[in-house]
């Protein structure tokens, strides 16, 4: 209800993709349609200014979170992410993704490369 009332009621909501254009995050999660076993990064120049994403951004703490680095970004890039070493936040932030019907999420962690 509220993400309607807000795309409805707010310029700035209905005008989401001039901010895609300005301020395009590099990279973004492809969530295809479920959860699948493995997730694949997309460069966000290859989709639409339409494209529909969400955020995740994260106190990293001292949990061994797993990390997109220079050393496993092309291993990343060519077998992806396997769902199933994420953390529970991850999985629980991807699934309100899908439910806001938005397939592609951006989390730090995951989508820069810090070194």
């Amino acid at each position: 209800y509220w993400l309607a009332t807000c795309d409805a009621s707010y310029k700035s909501c209905r005008n989401s993709s001039v901010w895609f254009q300005r301020f395009p995050p590099t990279q973004l999660i492809d969530l295809d349609t479920e959860l699948s076993i493995t997730l694949r990064l997309c460069h966000s120049r290859d989709l639409p200014v339409t494209t529909l994403y969400t955020t995740l951004s994260h106190c990293w703490g001292e949990l061994k979170l797993h990390t997109l680095t220079t050393a496993n970004y092309h291993a990343v890039q060519q077998r992806g992410i396997q769902v199933s070493i994420l953390t529970k936040p991850f999985c629980e932030a991807m699934e309100v993704s899908l439910r806001l019907e938005a397939h592609y999420i951006w989390m730090d962690s995951l989508c820069i490369v810090p070194d």
